[in-house]
């Protein structure tokens, strides 16, 4: 067991961290969850201790049935994908490396659980491909259950809303809730998918999910930048603004 003493989280020394791993509970509304999230995963910062909890998280999801994993596997792929690392960045995640393929295996078993909402699917799909190393789709997939992306134009680099959901499939550079005026371009289905996007069409397919799996293809589809007019990949204009935001 590590020296928590001598670990930091977002407050300072870790000693109360091994008290809250043993309160932790599958139950999404338990009062453990936002003191350890707010402690380990601070606004996406990641620390020391943060990385010293990834052995016991993965050690109570292996105890727990696939469907209760959901909070104790998002918290790990949060860590594991955490932007800004306060410490040793580069030993942390050499260190705690080989427990990712571990952590992947339990988050897909999760992932094929009928249990989960939609909601919980796409964060067990997004905990997987952060264990995975994908750094876009391991932080962002998200977005599809908030109905809405960030993005930017690759073209002329004017900041986009990028609707997929219940909302509808389109791209507006405008304020869009609630102002039906808002110019809007709609987002075009994908007709072909390969790599991350056809996995991710295929596990909601295997799980009947079907209005998720046409977010899917809308999500890696195409549409025109309503600035200036030139047609974008939708994935692509996410990443140009994630990029942005990760190097800002």
């Amino acid at each position: 067991m590590p020296d928590w003493a001598l670990l930091k989280h977002a407050y300072g020394e870790a000693e109360d961290i091994p008290d809250l791993l043993a309160a932790l509970s599958p139950d999404p509304k338990a009062p453990v969850w936002d003191p350890l999230w707010s402690r380990l995963c601070h606004q996406g910062t990641v620390y020391s201790a943060s990385f010293a909890a990834l052995p016991v998280l993965l050690a109570t999801a292996s105890g727990w049935a696939p469907a209760e994993r959901v909070m104790v596997l998002c918290l790990a792929a949060s860590i594991v994908s955490g932007r800004t690392v306060t410490g040793d960045q580069e030993g942390l995640r050499t260190e705690y490396q080989p427990i990712r393929e571990s952590l992947e295996t339990l988050a897909r078993e999760a992932l094929r659980t009928p249990a989960l909402s939609d909601t919980e699917f796409i964060y067990m799909a997004q905990a997987v491909l952060a264990f995975r190393g994908d750094v876009l789709w391991g932080d962002h997939l998200d977005g599809l259950s908030d109905g809405e992306f960030q993005g930017r134009c690759l073209t002329c680099g004017h900041d986009l809303y990028l609707v997929i959901g219940e909302d509808g499939f389109f791209t507006t550079a405008e304020e869009w809730v609630k102002r039906p005026d808002t110019r809007r371009h709609a987002i075009e289905p994908a007709d072909a998918l390969s790599d991350v996007a056809d996995w991710l069409h295929a596990e909601a397919l295997q799980g009947s999910r079907q209005a998720l799996a046409s977010w899917i293809r809308h999500l890696f589809g195409s549409t025109v930048c309503p600035v200036c007019g030139t047609r974008l990949s939708v994935e692509m204009a996410i990443k140009e603004w994630a990029t942005a935001v990760w190097s800002s």
